[in-house]
């Protein structure tokens, strides 16, 4: 099982199944086109999920360097559509 599976089905037990669809969808695709595609409340919903993972140590080091430039690129759209 991967990351991207494990973040995925956590985040489908917290916000359900479109939202953890939305995260696949962005996970390795950051780019702005992608993310105005998606729903604004999901992307809020799995930043938040991602980063309560990355305070939680479960991931390596890897992972979680990974999650936080996911993150870093989630919150600058995110603040860019308010």
């Amino acid at each position: 099982m991967t990351f991207k599976e494990i973040i995925s089905s956590i985040i489908d037990s917290e916000h359900g199944w479109s939202v953890a669809e939305q995260f696949i969808d962005t996970i390795y695709d950051r780019s702005e086109d992608n993310l105005s595609r998606q729903n604004l409340n999901a992307l809020y919903y799995i930043k938040t999920s991602v980063e309560g993972l990355i305070e939680s140590s479960v991931f390596n080091q890897h992972v979680e360097e990974e999650m936080i430039d996911y993150v870093r690129d989630l919150k600058e759209f995110i603040s860019l559509q308010k």
